[in-house]
């Protein structure tokens, strides 16, 4: 363990922890757009700028990036981290002006304007490169990437082109922090990746909310680490470990006091069914019948495994 402190308050993390990991567990939130847990750290918008305290005098460092060191003492609001936000939100605000939250970040530290020179009002892309990793890293589809150099760079597709490898994942706009990229469809509607109910079906759901046991699956046709083996980012924010990729298909047996048949509204005669043993087992049962479960009377079926770790199907 390390022990450092931050804004007065001591505290001991783990080896190879970050200033902004430590900071969070204090409860102290350091301002940041390029950071997000699952990639490595870029350091790219430097809003997160913090003051170490040295023998040497201070020194400023970005918190995404910068692992916690043994009797190391930050400070997140001094006057001179406060002044190198202040200066990267302004050159963030001529980089990208059209860009929302780098207002609201500049209106809460009390900066109205940019001193430096506005290219395009209404560009929102501020470079960090969060999108151009989550296609390589996450995807590994490489479909975007940076291309030119200065004040010309600009994240785009080989040879500025559709891309013949790109998934539709839509990583790339929901990782961005500023909205510079956003999915539409081919009518030019506007597309809520998070909200997609008759598109791509998600990699991860719940079968339907009676399932039992009702907890979530990986579809592996909708998965991206089964189609291009990349990604496995939900094995490494799972806490409990409950990923298992190399998961089989089986069935369990599970014993039931009785079984309700109900599928829907409109009442009719299951005796047809075979597959459901109505009329034959007597713990097989309509909705509209008033039953009487014993819990001597105990009946067994098979049910297809729906572990949560990967889709039995």
């Amino acid at each position: 363990m390390i022990s450092l402190t931050i804004d007065g308050k001591k505290i001991q993390v783990d080896e190879g922890a970050t200033i902004i990991d430590a900071a969070k567990q204090l409860g102290i939130e350091i301002p940041s757009l390029c950071y997000d847990p699952v990639m490595e750290p870029y350091a790219a918008c430097r809003i997160c700028s913090v003051e170490l305290v040295t023998p040497m005098g201070p020194k400023m460092v970005t918190a995404c990036n910068t692992a916690a060191q043994d009797g190391m003492v930050v400070q997140t609001t001094s006057d001179g981290a406060l002044s190198a936000r202040r200066i990267n939100l302004q050159l963030l605000m001529a980089q990208a002006p059209g860009a929302e939250i780098i207002r609201e970040l500049a209106a809460e530290m009390g900066v109205e304007d940019t001193p430096f020179p506005i290219s395009k009002l209404d560009e929102k892309c501020i470079l960090c490169g969060l999108c151009v990793r989550a296609c390589e890293t996450i995807t590994g589809t490489h479909a975007i990437t940076f291309a030119n150099r200065g004040v010309e760079r600009v994240v785009t597709t080989p040879f500025d082109s559709q891309s013949e490898v790109c998934i539709a994942c839509g990583a790339c706009a929901y990782f961005c922090p500023t909205g510079a990229i956003t999915m539409d469809d081919i009518q030019g509607r506007e597309v809520i990746h998070d909200e997609m109910t008759l598109g791509p079906p998600k990699a991860i759901h719940i079968p339907f909310m009676q399932a039992i046991p009702c907890v979530p699956v990986i579809d592996t046709e909708a998965c991206i680490h089964f189609q291009t083996g990349n990604c496995g980012t939900c094995e490494k924010v799972c806490q409990p470990g409950a990923i298992d990729y190399e998961q089989n298909p089986g069935y369990v047996d599970i014993d039931a006091g009785a079984i309700i048949y109900a599928t829907g509204f409109k009442a009719f005669d299951p005796t047809p069914l075979e597959s459901y043993g109505f009329g034959k087992y007597p713990e097989v049962y309509t909705s509209l019948q008033e039953v009487v479960i014993h819990v001597a009377d105990v009946g067994r079926f098979h049910s297809a495994d729906c572990s949560p770790r990967r889709q039995g199907r």
